[in-house]
């Protein structure tokens, strides 16, 4: 039996978890609600998930359902925030209880051997296995954690994408953007750059209260989570850009077919950015550089991207897909 441990089941993972509950019977889910995790509310999952509630319920009421669900499982896959004291008790419990422990984790750096690396590397040789989110993961890991590690490619469901992409309806001065309004999105940045261009810019995930502004080339559709809705946006858009780091929304923008600018410090990003390096030809701009936006975007404009296009689909519907991630994902289990 396994337990699924995550701070939110979001609705751009609920194939894949739907899968995974559909095909494996003796799966369950378990949701943890604390102050330091942003989660993302889902009403797509077609399963039940039960939840530990540090914000609103009593501790020992947590403490024991937690208690409760890993004594009854054989393995546990918990999301790797080792910034918060309730994973250590997980870990700490799947260790007494002799369980099998997989670390599903984003590993942003190079692990280097100081405190936090140490801290680290620890949990990744007690845990029996370890869930990364892309390729690019497993050079930034030490090699004799490598064997264990299994490199998921975080990416979204991309057949229910290919219903409505239209790669050549793309129209000639919009562009898409998905994320929310958050410091890492650079968002705000983002829209003080098209205020000052003629290019329109349609923004998925902040809505109209949050910018507290109106410019008529700017359009914000806030929080979109059918895609049909989403095609109807992407499809008249010539590329897709992301002024902060970015990280699945790369992966969605992609799966249009629109050529992604992004910025050029690619260390910063998020694992997804793998999906980026593996295009030939895409493009980047200096970060924070509003001029040189500007001219990556004059560029892009002027170009013919047919190619660029192409390879953005092929490698999503290759790799970055929930397809392929349930694949993967279920070699884990075979522990």
């Amino acid at each position: 039996m396994t337990l699924i441990i995550q701070p939110a089941f979001p609705s751009y993972r609920s194939s894949l978890f739907n899968r995974i509950n559909n095909e494996f019977c003796d799966v369950e889910f378990l949701e943890i609600r604390h102050r330091k995790l942003s989660a993302i509310e889902s009403n797509t999952n077609k399963f039940s998930v039960q939840k530990a509630d540090f914000v609103n319920k009593p501790l020992y009421h947590n403490l024991c359902l937690i208690y409760q669900l890993i004594r009854k499982h054989n393995r546990v896959i918990l999301f790797g925030n080792l910034n918060i004291w309730q994973v250590w008790f997980i870990i700490f419990l799947t260790k007494i209880f002799r369980k099998k422990l997989l670390i599903w984790t984003q590993v942003l750096e190079k692990i280097k051997y100081n405190f936090k690396g140490f801290i680290k590397i620890f949990v990744f040789l007690i845990c029996d296995k370890l869930y990364l989110y892309t390729d690019l993961e497993l050079q930034r890991i030490p090699k004799f954690i490598r064997r264990k590690s299994i490199s998921l490619n975080n990416g979204l469901d991309t057949s229910a994408i290919s219903k409505f992409r239209q790669p050549n309806a793309h129209g000639k001065t919009q562009f898409l953007s998905v994320g929310r309004f958050t410091e890492k999105s650079g968002m705000d940045w983002l829209i003080s750059c098209f205020e000052k261009t003629d290019y329109e810019l349609h923004v998925i995930g902040v809505d109209k209260r949050e910018v507290g502004m109106k410019f008529d080339n700017i359009h914000l559709h806030g929080v979109l989570v059918d895609e049909e809705q989403i095609s109807k946006i992407a499809n008249t858009c010539i590329g897709f850009v992301y002024g902060g780091n970015v990280g699945l929304s790369l992966i969605h923008g992609m799966a249009y077919g629109l050529p992604p600018v992004i910025h050029s410090n690619i260390e910063e990003h998020m694992p997804e950015v793998a999906a980026f390096l593996e295009l030939d030809g895409g493009y980047t701009f200096l970060k924070g550089n509003a001029e040189d936006l500007l001219r990556v975007l004059d560029s892009l404009v002027s170009n013919d991207n047919s190619v660029i296009s192409k390879n953005c689909i092929d490698i999503v519907d290759k790799k970055y897909n929930i397809e392929s991630m349930y694949k993967k994902f279920s070699m884990g289990l075979e522990i």
